[in-house]
């Protein structure tokens, strides 16, 4: 819950194995919402699951769990800091209509009063209402500086076509990061650098810079320096090199 932004909900889809198998036990998602009580409830629905998907569940080894009882349950959690951003949807008396929905009304009559002006003014000073309308599109069409939140609103009200030539040009830009986007898994996939190539110069370098630094640091224990066997009596012993090979197994790629 910490991770989640302001008005955020949260999306838990699983099954009722645990309910079936323990039903003594309180149902986990309900179980934080009383005991806890740091989420509220924003929807809930329950469904049978269907028998290839009830098969395909996770059941631990050992359970015995009827599979027509198996239900797929979703759940949509918002925190309880939201409940006043939520208040107005959950039908709370009092509650605040939320921010988007208000800025969208707002939005909506300021256009409409923009307009009503636009056309009293034009009105006032005796000309053609439709002709104004006509140089006006014409003059910001010509306009070579980026267009702002008004002068959208105002073509957008003015201009039938607007919403085509806008869906156009979004069309444009997200084909455009798309394909930039494959380019660069192409250029990727082509890279003659095998999976175990990459780990190991990613991972292998830093662990043998570890091993080696490890060996060379002295133990907390033994910083006392090892007795001669010469002078102690006694001999040394040779450790036996382990047979032991290791064996590298190459890892297939699907093309």
């Amino acid at each position: 819950g910490a991770a989640m932004k302001p008005g955020a909900v949260l999306v838990i889809l699983f099954s009722n194995v645990h309910q079936l198998a323990e039903p003594d036990q309180p149902h986990p998602i309900e179980h934080e919402l009383r005991a806890n009580r740091r989420f509220v409830l924003f929807d809930q629905m329950s469904e049978r699951m269907d028998d290839r998907a009830a098969a395909n569940d996770d059941i631990a080894a050992g359970m015995r769990v009827p599979i027509k009882g198996l239900r797929a349950e979703l759940w949509v959690l918002h925190k309880l800091e939201d409940l006043p951003h939520f208040g107005w949807i959950h039908g709370v008396p009092g509650a605040k209509v939320p921010d988007h929905i208000a800025m969208r009304h707002t939005r909506k009559t300021m256009a409409r009063e923009r307009l009503r002006l636009m056309k009293q003014r034009v009105e006032e000073r005796g000309e053609d209402w439709e002709t104004y309308q006509t140089r006006l599109l014409q003059v910001m069409a010509e306009t070579p500086e980026p267009e702002d939140h008004v002068a959208m609103a105002v073509r957008a009200k003015l201009d039938p076509n607007y919403a085509e030539e806008m869906a156009q040009k979004s069309k444009k830009t997200i084909l455009a990061m798309l394909a930039a986007r494959d380019e660069e898994m192409q250029r990727i996939a082509a890279l003659p650098v095998s999976p175990r190539d990459s780990y190991d110069s990613a991972f292998g370098s830093a662990a043998a810079t570890d091993a080696a630094a490890a060996s060379e640091t002295p133990s907390a224990v033994g910083d006392a320096p090892t007795p001669d066997a010469s002078k102690t009596g006694k001999k040394k012993t040779k450790k036996k090199k382990s047979k032991r090979r290791s064996v590298d197994v190459p890892i297939e790629t699907s093309a």
